[in-house]
Formats: C-alpha cells, structure tokens, sequence
C-alpha cells in the first residue's frame, strides 16, 4: 500500500475495506468516481456506516451513483486500461455479486438477517471508533510517560553532574585517585562487565 497526497493506494478491496471509516471513503471516493470527497458525501457516509451501513454497501452506492455511470459511459473506450487492475476487477465483481445476490435476500433471508447485519455493521463502526479513541489515549500516555522519563533522566543527570562536581573538588589534591575511581566505574557501567 503506497501513499500519496495523503491517501493510500490499495491494491485490491481486501485493502480497501479494512482502512479506518474516513480514510476508506476517501479512497472509495478516489477509485470510484476518480476525485476527492465532498464534505457532505464523507459526513453522509461516515453517518451511514455510524447506522450499520457496510462498506461493501458504500462502495456499491458509490459505484450505481450517476456521476460513476457518467464516468462509465464517456470512459468506455479506455473499459480495458481501467479493469486491468485488482481492484478495479474486484470492485466490478462486488457490484455484480450484490445484484444477484439482492434477490437472494428478499427472498431467502427477509428483513430480520439484514436488521441484525445491519447491527453488526453498527457495532463495527463503534468498535472502530473505540479503538481510535484509545490508540490517541496510548499515544497522548506515551508521550506523558516520556516526558516524565526525559524529565527524571535530565535530573538524575543534573544530580549526578553536581556529584562529579564535588568529586572534582579533591581531585585537585588527588588527581590520581580520582581518575582510578572513574575509570573503575566506567568498567563497571560497561555491558557484559563483571562487578
């Protein structure tokens, strides 16, 4: 997965359904209707997949969307440079498997299984939502515990600074004991050393 401008470059749809809500519209919006989203297209769709919308669902509104027939029609000429890659055969294949597959839902499955995919889907969104909030949490931690780490090592440093200081002082009358002592302990600060 390559980036640039700030969005990734997916290479097939598995890629492209596991980005975080936002950034996979984003994308969609890119690889579908070859432009940036709109503020109320990405507010809308960030709403729908709050409801338990999927994102296959997205992708597939995206792809039936007028503006991506309107693509469709004027780039028909150029139909076999545009599915020659992974995901533009892959996004094809989703958007005619969900056509068949509608009939198979009115008639086998009825309202309750798309209710509670729909509840998955919901919950998904809040989970994902969940873990962002906490991964930002770790991180704001983590920055917080290395500033106390930077802030105790800097005094740990200051206090052992005016120890070396005091240890400077009778090194002027005994220059030579001092030096044996901070050799000794250099030995012993050294990794793999014995004490």
């Amino acid at each position: 997965m390559n980036s640039s401008a700030g969005i990734p470059h997916v290479e097939n749809i598995h890629e492209l359904l596991s980005l975080p809500s936002s950034l996979f519209i984003r994308v969609a919006y890119q690889r579908v209707l070859r432009r940036e989203a709109d503020e109320a297209g990405l507010l809308n769709y960030m709403d729908a997949l709050s409801k338990g919308f999927g994102k296959d669902s997205i992708l597939i509104s995206l792809m039936n969307s007028d503006e991506a027939r309107q693509l469709n029609n004027a780039n028909k000429s150029s139909v076999a440079s545009t599915n020659s890659d992974v995901l533009s055969r892959e996004l094809a294949q989703l958007c005619e498997v969900h056509h068949k597959n509608r009939l198979v839902d009115r008639i086998f499955r009825g309202r309750r299984s798309r209710v509670k995919r729909k509840e998955l889907n919901a919950l998904e969104f809040k989970l994902e939502g969940m873990y962002l909030s906490i991964l930002d949490r770790v991180k704001s931690e983590n920055l917080s515990m290395l500033d106390r780490v930077k802030s105790e090592t800097l005094q740990e440093m200051a206090y052992r600074l005016d120890l070396h200081h005091e240890v400077e002082k009778p090194a002027q009358n005994n220059l030579g004991a001092v030096k044996f002592i901070q050799a000794q302990r250099r030995l012993a600060s050294r990794p793999g050393s014995e004490g």
